[in-house]
């Protein structure tokens, strides 16, 4: 089989969930020998990708490169732009033909316009947040623009892929034609289920205190404040817990006066008083940067207890599944497709109407927790991403999709 990956970005070239997406449907597409022809916008060097695929992986990958046309900067403009590079994808393809056209986020617009394509294509809007909450009105003209292009996709895709939970529910919702959705859910690598890095129940033996994490870039729906909000409340009760933020968080968005670094903690196991306001309480707030080795990533997850990830709006995260191959237990708003993930087995999962209160009580709990209850739902979480969660069999699951007839 023949299949055209549209993408608007590439991993390692481009960076993002998306990105990493369409990298690993291409490596795993790939590996079952499929040809892939990879449509992007990226410059590269051809001796760059030896680092990303290995040389049987290359002699099915083909790698075209499609300009993103740009524009001034207007209202609206990157859905103007959207639908261009759409449209330059669609003069692209006209010089080959494939089995089956796999179209990531926008980039599918302008095809489903046009006969037959609309017959070939597979479309993935991936978390569609545009239909999820709004934090502010800034937030909901930004969904509103997002809207223009995903109506057009959601309803005229013969062939669309949900990440599953609520997300299949919104697509039906806002007039996806009946029977088009397939449920898919992300995926994480092989190689996160077993890091050999040092045991977090053994580190939690060593220090006594829950050790919380937050993973990802500084954006309003994340929820950082209402994270921040809950960690004053139990720094004032006078609680005591560990938690890690990696990733480039402003300084006005830390816990102020909790400016711990890595070093500083690893020499505070007996006595954790970076930042203590109170006498009785012992706590360690430390924000790590930004980190892009995926060994140090896994380190500070395995010595990790609980994922926070307590969003306005998601797909299916893919930290999530990275925190649940590293044995952690997940804290996590049930929207988009987080409550494919978390449930009572391997965490707590927080209504979005109300997230600070809901996200003090999980905290609580996993403080006050029973340690091998508390082993039990990482343990859990392991196991479950180990059996459904992997690329080779999502991949696979994917090609099957593709292969229906409509």
């Amino acid at each position: 089989m023949t299949i055209a990956l549209l993408t608007d970005g590439f991993y390692p070239f481009t960076l993002g969930g998306i990105q990493k997406h369409s990298y690993y449907l291409a490596k795993y597409w790939a590996k079952q020998n499929h040809k892939v022809h990879v449509y992007h916008p990226n410059q590269y060097y051809k001796d760059e990708l030896k680092t990303y695929f290995n040389s049987e992986e290359l002699q099915n990958i083909s790698f075209i490169h499609v300009a993103h046309p740009s524009s001034i900067r207007f209202f609206g403009h990157y859905i103007y732009n959207s639908y261009c590079y759409s449209k330059a994808l669609y003069q692209a393809l006209q010089q080959n033909t494939y089995d089956a056209i796999y179209a990531q986020g926008f980039t599918s617009w302008y095809f489903l316009k046009k006969k037959p394509f609309d017959k070939k294509i597979v479309t993935n809007l991936h978390g569609i947040e545009m239909y999820q909450k709004a934090i502010d009105v800034k937030n909901k003209l930004q969904h509103y623009l997002l809207r223009l292009a995903a109506k057009p996709i959601i309803h005229n895709s013969n062939k669309q892929i949900s990440l599953g939970g609520k997300l299949t529910d919104l697509l039906y919702q806002y007039g996806a034609k009946l029977h088009s959705v397939y449920n898919v859910p992300n995926a994480i690598s092989p190689e996160w289920l077993k890091p050999n890095l040092t045991a977090s129940s053994d580190l939690l033996a060593l220090k006594g205190l829950r050790r919380f994490i937050f993973i990802g870039r500084y954006e309003r729906r994340k929820g950082i404040e209402e994270i921040n909000t809950v960690l004053q409340q139990l720094i004032n009760e006078a609680q005591s817990f560990e938690c890690h933020f990696i990733g480039p968080i402003p300084e006005n968005k830390k816990v102020q006066g909790c400016n711990g670094t890595k070093e500083e903690a690893l020499n505070t196991v007996k006595d954790s008083n970076l930042c203590t306001i109170k006498p009785l309480n012992r706590y360690t707030i430390i924000y790590h940067g930004s980190i892009t080795d995926q060994q140090k990533i896994q380190q500070l997850l395995t010595e990790s207890d609980i994922l926070l990830c307590p969003s306005y709006s998601e797909g299916m995260p893919t930290v999530i599944l990275e925190a649940m191959a590293c044995q952690c237990a997940i804290i996590a708003t049930d929207v988009g497709a987080s409550g494919e993930l978390v449930n009572e087995n391997n965490g707590w999962l927080i209504n979005g109407d109300n997230i600070v209160s809901g996200l003090k009580k999980a905290m609580m709990e996993a403080i006050n927790i029973n340690n091998e209850i508390l082993e039990q739902k990482k343990e859990y979480s392991f196991n479950k991403v180990k059996t459904k969660y992997t690329w080779d069999i999502v991949a696979k699951k994917t090609l099957e999709i593709i292969k229906i007839r409509i």
